[in-house]
């Protein structure tokens, strides 16, 4: 894949270079070339949000980077797994708040390890409940100026063009939006923005939904990477969780669009401590899909019913994820263990054919655990 000419986000202005607004026009003045062209650039690559033995993290410094799924499927405490990475390493972050509290945030760091001392000297809290503004920019970069900021999280999105006043689904108001707070971290402090939103609930069923909720303008303003979480595993207080990230845009071509950039597990600790693991595929192309337990579990049902049944009804009859639920059917329908025929309204029939038995090799073949 051919490389794409990016700004140089070393001399990109910092917190302590912007305490005036460029003069209005200023961006239309030609671009000087030289800086990219020399033999030490080098073209921006994902250096936050480690993956195991990789070289290649999954977000962009100085961009302007994505995450979304489902609510409730472990976004927002992955991320702030992130920002511990982060502060581990001397860095300061910001957490830009508009669903929650500070001492919920407190309280998922500590789970994550750190200290009071820890998240006291790195972590920037912010809880908006205004719109973006000049007055808020100028306070906001006195505040940052001479901070190593390296990671800036918004969460979430929607609750932010809420508290501007836009409408989420129209383009323009969308983009209007992207110019605010979310650009200004990233070309005036240099960060790493990662933005968290949602899906609908309808598409939490899809694996291959590859925007947001709201305007498509979302998912063309991203400037460096966006993935889709899926869960497989829903984490809890007593339970472990699994999830993935699929990759559904990245520039300069780091990650191909549609294929797994990471396999993640929530593992819950003694004394109410968590961690992640996270982890590279088992191949760079995505795998069949193969949730063998769900298959089973599935498969015991219908056998029982022995009758057609539509997808929503077998979900609500199987304890997993609707998306696995959903994902399983067909990978039963593909084997032959199930037939699937056309109901009224098109709706999609599903017919117990044989039983299916786990025997391991799906899973093995997919590199699923499931």
């Amino acid at each position: 894949m051919s490389d794409v000419i990016t700004p140089d986000i070393a001399a990109l202005p910092t917190a302590s270079s912007t305490n005036q607004s460029p003069r209005r026009g200023a961006s239309w003045q030609p671009v000087d070339l030289a800086g990219y062209m020399s033999s030490s650039y080098q073209k921006p690559r994902p250096t936050i949000g480690a993956v195991d033995n990789s070289d290649i993290a999954l977000f962009l410094p100085g961009r302007l980077n994505t995450l979304f799924g489902e609510s409730g499927g472990g976004k927002t405490f992955y991320m702030l797994h992130v920002m511990k990475e982060e502060m581990d390493k001397g860095h300061d972050v910001v957490y830009v708040d508009y669903e929650d509290a500070a001492d919920t945030a407190i309280h998922r760091l500590r789970q994550l390890g750190a200290s009071n001392e820890e998240i006291l000297r790195h972590l920037i809290y912010i809880q908006p409940s205004e719109k973006w503004s000049p007055q808020a920019e100028k306070d906001l970069t006195q505040r940052l100026s001479g901070r190593g900021v390296t990671l800036v999280v918004v969460d979430s999105v929607g609750e932010s063009i809420a508290v501007e006043g836009y409408n989420p689904n129209a383009d323009d108001e969308v983009a209007r939006w992207f110019n605010g707070a979310a650009r200004y971290f990233t070309k005036k402090i240099g960060a790493a923005v990662v933005l968290l939103d949602h899906v609908t609930k309808a598409k939490t069923r899809n694996r291959d939904n590859d925007h947001a909720a709201g305007s498509l303008r979302k998912r063309a303003a991203i400037d460096g990477a966006a993935y889709s979480l899926h869960v497989l595993t829903p984490a809890s207080r007593t339970s472990d969780g699994e999830f993935e990230f699929i990759t559904r845009k990245c520039r300069n071509g780091w990650r191909t669009n549609g294929h797994i950039a990471a396999s993640v597990r929530m593992v819950n600790g003694a004394n109410g401590g968590v961690s992640f693991a996270v982890s590279q595929p088992g191949c760079a192309t995505r795998k069949p899909f193969s949730p063998s337990r769900c298959m089973q579990a599935v498969s015991a049902f219908l056998e029982t019913e022995a009758r057609a049944m539509s997808k929503s009804e077998i979900g609500k009859n199987i304890r997993f994820n609707t998306n696995v639920v959903s994902a399983a059917i067909d990978e039963l329908v593909r084997g032959g263990y199930c037939t699937q025929t056309e109901g009224p309204r098109k709706a999609k029939l599903i017919t117990f054919a044989k039983a299916f038995v786990d025997d391991g090799e799906s899973a093995a073949r997919s590199g699923n655990p499931f």
